[in-house]
């Protein structure tokens, strides 16, 4: 048996393995009062579901063995004799993966929630390298093989069969007869849950454990809690063109809106007591907008207009409509009789009287606030001043597309298109003030020196690359030795892990995007643009998204909120946009935004969806 730990062989799980998947499903509990399938892990999901999501994360396709059709996004083979036990699952499970033309089956069973997508992932990279022998886990503890856990090849289906009819039909004492491979993984990950007290074990270790490694579990809390921090930047007085800007004081009316009581239609204004059927009304004036009110005679009618004010004397407005007009007079139609008094006419200060509130502090001013503040004499209203912004990018590998001579870049080159993807982002909204891009080599001083000139001169800093944990990521320590307070680094988010994000002092914001470019244009629109739209004063800066419906969503699942590219094609529908990572800026620019869909979940939705306003 040749054991390796985990750690020296994990891979990065977004690869697929040429294999397929297994989840074995058989087993029942009545000790823990329902199916072990059917109890709901921390994030959510039913156990089966999130086994089924860690392996759909590694394989081609996942198949469920045992437990019936417990699930319709994943294949249910056939539940295995009591008597066989798991064998018998593992001999189906293989049978089924040289029906897809697959070299092996990773297998796990339903009731070992502690496993990570990495956990798999090194086992896998494992078995890859003596892909003819099975490959399982081992308790670090006492060294006991753990074989519902392993990679095994198609090739030992036969021999797998042949178990089947011995007395004992041990899978244990199977791989110790032979040569397999076996990665060593810590107890906690190991757990079996049979009883109650494995399930509370479980729940324990995966709390402590989340608590230790982020600090929040959720996109939502993570931007409640760095917006709780951020200063809204002062007020600005004398501002000519106030468009896209934000109010920075409540306004109020200075008169009575409407001012008078006017006319909501094209007709005749009368008095209540000269209604009468089949008698000519005389037409004794015209009311029109923008002009004093006649005064009505008894016994006749003024012609009024749409919005024009309403004469003193006029009970109320019969529409065009519902009179018999001659060239000087009116007959009143049976319509015009059932009437009620103050019929089609919008009294004064219906909308708002004089003092009352019209637009409040924090909105963002658009063509209807705007409408509004000219309706109520305010040409210069009190907004916020721009929230000031630098990006910088980092990396020696980035060059500025415009500053590229005419020779090829080397292959060692990259146009620096998180600069570009940033400035694209932030520059239409006019409560923002860009300042000049900048960026920084890899060096830590040069970088130190960089963020320190941007934290001085601007509200918000935002940078790119250098967050991870490579030996040229000096973001996160850069950013404490300026003094600033960082809020989280690491998020449970796919793109953009490392993401990171700090407050100074003074209430500004420094955050830290990942350098590859899907992961830093979705990380600003998800964190930066609502951070910016707090630290403006806008009031309603809270994301809240429509969502949207996919289309051939696909059963993969991630243990991650996954922010998934998507394009448009009906309203309130969307196709995914299958990327080949988050370098992928082909696959980012066939996008309309992206959805996000919580750990181990898939399916239509519907999904939030942000795009890329």
């Amino acid at each position: 048996m040749a054991t390796t730990d985990s750690c020296s062989q994990a891979q990065d799980s977004d690869d697929l393995f040429p294999i397929v998947g297994a989840v074995l499903c058989g087993g029942r509990s009545s000790r823990l009062g329902t199916d072990k399938f059917a109890l709901r892990h921390p994030n959510g999901s039913t156990l089966l579901q999130h086994a089924c999501g860690r392996l759909a994360a590694l394989t081609s396709s996942v198949a469920v063995v045992g437990g019936g059709d417990v699930d319709p996004d994943f294949l249910a083979l056939p539940d295995a004799a009591d008597d066989q036990g798991p064998v018998a699952g593992i001999v189906a499970a293989l049978r089924w993966a040289k029906s897809q033309n697959a070299v092996g089956c990773l297998v796990t069973p339903v009731d070992m929630p502690g496993l990570t997508v990495a956990d798999l992932a090194a086992l896998l990279g494992l078995w890859e390298r003596n892909a003819s022998h099975p490959a399982c886990l081992v308790h670090a503890d006492d060294e006991r093989v753990q074989p519902l856990v392993g990679v095994y090849p198609v090739a030992a289906i036969d021999q797998l069969q042949a178990l089947l009819h011995t007395p004992h039909r041990s899978l244990s004492r199977w791989l110790n007869q032979r040569s397999f491979d076996s990665l060593v993984l810590p107890a906690d990950r190991m757990i079996n849950i049979n009883r109650p007290q494995d399930w509370q074990a479980f729940l324990q270790s995966f709390r402590s454990d989340m608590n230790a490694n982020l600090r929040f579990q959720t996109p939502g809390q993570a931007i409640d809690a760095v917006a709780d921090r951020l200063s809204v930047v002062a007020v600005d007085s004398a501002v000519d063109d106030v468009c896209g800007r934000v109010l920075a004081s409540d306004v109020t009316a200075d008169r009575d809106s409407p001012a008078a009581d006017v006319s909501a239609m094209d007709g005749y204004a009368l008095r209540e007591e000269d209604r009468k059927q089949g008698v000519a009304l005389e037409i004794s004036g015209h009311a029109l907008p923008g002009s004093p009110p006649p005064r009505i005679a008894p016994g006749c009618v003024a012609k009024i207009f749409t919005g024009a004010v309403v004469p003193d004397e006029a009970d109320l407005v019969i529409r065009r409509e519902d009179v018999i007009e001659s060239e000087h007079s009116i007959v009143l139609a049976d319509a015009a009789m059932a009437c009620p008094v103050g019929a089609n006419i919008r009294r004064a200060g219906e909308n708002v009287p004089r003092g009352g509130p019209v637009l409040s502090r924090g909105q963002l001013i658009r063509s209807p606030q705007r409408a509004a503040l000219e309706n109520f004499g305010v040409d210069r209203p009190t907004v916020y001043r721009r929230v000031r912004v630098t990006v910088i990018t980092t990396g020696d590998e980035l060059v500025i597309a415009s500053q590229v001579s005419s020779a090829p870049l080397q292959p060692w080159q990259i146009r620096n298109s998180n600069q570009a993807a940033l400035i694209a982002a932030l520059r239409p909204h006019r409560w923002i003030d860009l300042a000049k891009p900048l960026h920084a080599i890899d060096d830590p001083e040069t970088l130190r020196q960089t963020v320190d000139q941007a934290i001085q001169g601007s509200d918000a800093v935002l940078l790119t690359g250098g967050v991870s944990a490579g030996d040229h990521d000096y973001v996160p320590a850069i950013v404490r030795q300026l003094g600033a307070d960082v809020i989280f680094h690491k998020l449970p988010i796919r793109p953009g892990k490392p993401i990171l994000a700090a407050v100074s002092e003074q209430g500004k914001l420094i955050v830290g995007l990942p350098g590859n470019p899907v992961s830093a244009t979705m990380g600003c629109r998800r964190f930066v643009q609502p951070w910016l739209s707090k630290m403006a004063g806008i009031g309603h800066w809270k994301p809240s998204p429509p969502s949207v419906r996919l289309q051939s969503p696909g059963t993969k699942t991630l243990p991650l909120h996954w922010m998934r590219g998507v394009r448009v094609i009906a309203p309130g529908l969307a196709v995914p946009v299958v990327g080949r990572g988050s370098g992928d800026l082909v696959a980012l620019g066939q996008t309309d935004g992206f959805v996000e869909l919580p750990p181990d979940a898939s399916g239509e939705g519907p999904w939030p969806f942000f795009d890329w306003a």
